[in-house]
């Protein structure tokens, strides 16, 4: 997949994807990215004048943004909403600080499947997440036109998670859901690969696997993110209702702002 914008990853207007009664998402009001730290001032401008992105969600922590800011070239309204009260993991946007927490995963004796475990729970049930997803669906709930974006480092696993909430409130199936969930460029983990393992240079085979699952998209993990809403709510529709809050009015006006109306 082409970058979405030079020095952006990951990057796709949500725009087409299908409801469960057959409605589609209207093209350029939703757009999910990864890394945006890197866009150069032509891609800053597309974005507002093009694009139309209103409002962007930075779903990164203080401290990654600290380390990688977004470009003064941005006009658009910023607002930071961390869904983890610390990195994990799966949250943070520097080769450098992933490879400290891959080794020290692995000098514990946990699996790449476990450590991500953790993040996708912390992501499902963390106050600080259920906090964050309130305030995203406010913000939707209060742009009337034009796009929004919302983004993280790689642009899985935090844009993921708050992709599957935003797209089961407008009515999409978790199959479709799914679908969206697994797009990855391939040329975006083979960078990032590249990174770990020769520039950082990962010491023992047993990191360098650990990393090389790491960077893959996983079905496995959205699956324990399914699970974890199972155990604690039932449905996502009960998450949406009880841990959100959102109430059916609210329903209605996100399917009636973001769905192209027949």
């Amino acid at each position: 997949m082409e970058p979405f914008f030079h020095g952006s990853n990951n990057t796709r207007d949500l725009g087409g994807i299908r409801t469960k009664d057959g409605r589609r998402i209207a093209p350029g009001r939703l757009i999910r990215s990864g890394a945006l730290y890197r866009m150069n001032a032509a891609s800053c401008r597309r974005l507002e004048t093009q694009y139309r992105v209103k409002t962007i969600i930075d779903l990164r922590t203080t401290s990654e943004i600290g380390r990688h800011p977004l470009p003064k070239a941005l006009k658009i309204p910023v607002v930071n909403v961390s869904l983890s009260e610390k990195a994990m993991l799966g949250m943070v946007s520097d080769s450098a600080s992933i490879v400290q927490k891959i080794r020290a995963a692995v000098a514990a004796g946990m699996t790449e499947t476990e450590f991500m475990e953790q993040t996708y729970r912390n992501l499902i049930i963390g106050k600080t997440a259920i906090a964050g997803y309130q305030r995203i669906f406010d913000i939707l709930l209060h742009t009337p036109d034009g796009a929004v974006l919302f983004s993280c480092a790689q642009g899985r696993d935090r844009t993921g998670m708050t992709a599957l909430m935003i797209l089961s409130a407008f009515g999409v199936s978790v199959i479709d859901i799914v679908d969206d969930y697994m797009i990855a460029p391939s040329a975006e983990r083979e960078y990032f690969l590249i990174s770990l393992m020769k520039n950082r240079r990962l010491a023992s085979s047993d990191e360098a696997a650990f990393a090389k699952a790491f960077a893959s998209s996983s079905l496995s993990r959205f699956r324990y993110a399914e699970r974890c809403l199972e155990e604690e709510y039932g449905l996502i529709h009960t998450y949406l209702t009880e841990a959100i809050g959102l109430r059916n009015a609210e329903f209605e006006q996100l399917r009636k702002t973001y769905l192209l109306q027949s």
